[in-house]
């Protein structure tokens, strides 16, 4: 009876195991079943990609300064072709106006004074030339001494008058600072009485050369190193994604321009740097503001950090990976650089060894379940 009971008891605990097992076989089968790439460092003949946008080779954005006084006559109107140098509008000085009447007032009062003078020089010089030998001593001195104070105050109007014409040239250049000239040959594209203070969201009046665009675009800093004055560029404008346009890179700038705040604790913003092009051809299907996708073929000199490029998943503008650990994916953002077309660079969000998964990508959820392939 005894050894009955314990040949139950045994096979009792016989088939929890064998269910048990059972189970768990059943549970490791319905998981997914994902494959994996491990992050690693790789040297590559890349493609980094940057953004940027359509941009006249020249523009130039005139506000109202309202030190100057009140706005004048505007001379231009929208679409009207201008050249470097000519007036746009002038702001009206009452003071510098009233001024230059004094001024010229001035000036005609001492020349009127100035001719007086030499008339009454010249009187007095004829009459001693007349009279010489016949008058008295005492008077020819004195006619001598009325000549000398008349020279002298004639001196002395002179400088009075280079002083006025001084004066007026001075008002002259103010006004002439109340002239705007455009500062360059161009388009007039906007004409906006509304507007145009230093503070106002729109300028005053907008001018934009009539000459082939330019591209105006950006880099990561951990891609600015790799860009070269002439070197080649792909443009591919977002509203006309099947046409390729080719420019020029032809200056880089220094002075970051945004920071990307990446939200992965571990890891730092990424500042984003300027650079300009010009494109090779002229081109009618281009406007200006037109944003566009831009490809920059290099050479890389280092390795850097590099994942598959069917590991990267892009939701709403932010970039994602999976990683997987003990059978657990996390879902990581990253940023990206470069890519060659099979890897793609990763700048922030991943370390060196990490696992990424590389399939099923639109199956999988943070904190998921998942069975790597042991051939990955």
């Amino acid at each position: 009876m005894k050894f009955k009971r314990l040949w139950w008891i045994s096979g009792g605990i016989i088939f929890l195991i064998v269910l048990i097992a059972a189970i768990n076989l059943k549970n490791e089968n319905e998981k997914l079943e994902v494959q994996v790439s491990t992050v690693m460092k790789k040297r590559l003949d890349m493609t980094i990609l940057g953004s940027g946008k359509i941009a006249p080779l020249q523009q130039s954005e005139i506000y109202l300064d309202e030190t100057k006084g009140e706005l004048g006559p505007v001379k231009v109107n929208e679409g009207q072709v201008v050249q470097k140098g000519e007036e746009l509008f002038r702001y009206q000085n009452d003071e510098l106006t009233l001024q230059a009447q004094q001024y010229e007032i001035e000036k005609q009062r001492i020349l009127l004074h100035l001719e007086k003078q030499k008339k009454r020089i010249d009187q007095l010089n004829e009459k001693m030339k007349k009279q010489k030998g016949k008058m008295p001593k005492e008077m020819v001195n004195q006619l001598k001494e009325e000549i000398n104070d008349l020279e002298f105050q004639n001196r002395e109007s002179n400088l009075n008058y280079r002083d006025t014409v001084i004066q007026m040239e001075n008002n002259k250049i103010q006004q002439e600072k109340m002239i705007e000239g455009s500062p360059i040959d161009g388009v007039v594209k906007q004409v906006n009485e509304n507007a145009g203070f230093r503070d106002s969201p729109q300028p005053f009046i907008y001018i934009i050369s009539e000459d082939a665009y330019s591209i105006e675009g950006t880099v990561t800093e951990c891609d600015l190193h790799f860009l070269k004055e002439g070197q080649h560029i792909k443009v591919i404008p977002k509203a006309l994604p099947n046409k390729v346009f080719h420019g020029r890179i032809e200056k880089i700038g220094d002075t970051p321009i945004k920071e990307i705040e990446d939200t992965n604790a571990n890891s730092e913003g990424v500042t984003s740097y300027p650079f300009t092009a010009t494109l090779d051809e002229e081109v009618n299907d281009l406007h200006n503001g037109y944003h566009v996708s831009i490809e920059i073929d290099v050479k890389a000199k280092e390795k850097s950090l590099v994942v598959p490029a069917e590991s990267i998943k892009t939701e709403e503008g932010k970039t994602f990976v999976y990683t997987v650990n003990d059978g657990i994916v996390k879902k990581k953002e990253v940023v990206i650089g470069g890519t060659d077309g099979e890897w793609k660079v990763i700048m922030n969000g991943l370390k060196e060894g990490d696992i990424v998964v590389i399939d099923h990508l639109e199956e999988l959820s943070n904190n998921m379940e998942v069975k790597v392939n042991k051939n990955s």
